[in-house]
């Protein structure tokens, strides 16, 4: 019996687009995703973390993302659909693997405490050593989207650069 986590976590990673069409509907989306694995210990995580690669080892193009319960990273999910993200954009490779660790381990570890119910999940996109780390929750509320972000920074050391946009809409809302 290991550590038994708050909630289980279910790690997805996407296959590379089989069209270079810029349109993605939501069925070419979900045969793009592919689920590897759904833990509930905090042993189960390190099992899969520690057999994939680090965003500073991904060539190319590469996207993790890390879901809370039944939750799928998609906009349209009812978990999602009201909600947005809170981004971190960086080209910076030296502290981005602790980042995304950090990241991880404060979701599964339960870091924003009362406001876990918000957290929907989050995602690691990288793009030709461009790193993006979004962390997704289910509201755009002012008052509690402004505190998971103050938290998100504590949690990855970042001093400044988040900006926070809901889903479908591309207009910046919150920056910290």
């Amino acid at each position: 019996m290991g550590h038994e986590l708050e909630y289980p976590w279910s790690l997805y990673v996407t296959r590379s687009k089989k069209k270079t069409s810029q349109q993605i509907t939501l069925q070419a989306w979900e045969e793009r995703l592919k689920k590897i694995g759904t833990f509930k210990e905090a042993e189960e995580f390190w099992q899969v973390y520690n057999n994939i690669k680090v965003p500073t080892d991904i060539y190319g193009r590469g996207d993790y993302y890390l879901f809370k319960g039944d939750v799928l990273p998609e906009w349209e999910h009812p978990a999602n659909a009201n909600g947005g993200a809170w981004i971190l954009r960086t080209e910076y490779m030296e502290k981005i693997n602790e980042q995304w660790l950090n990241t991880q381990l404060g979701l599964i570890g339960c870091f924003f405490l009362e406001l876990m119910p918000h957290i929907c999940g989050t995602e690691m996109c990288v793009r030709m050593k461009r790193f993006r780390i979004c962390l997704w929750i289910d509201t755009i509320e002012e008052n509690i989207a402004m505190e998971i972000g103050r938290k998100f920074k504590e949690l990855i050391g970042q001093e400044t650069g988040l900006e926070f946009k809901k889903h479908f809409d591309e207009k910046i809302l919150y920056t910290l």
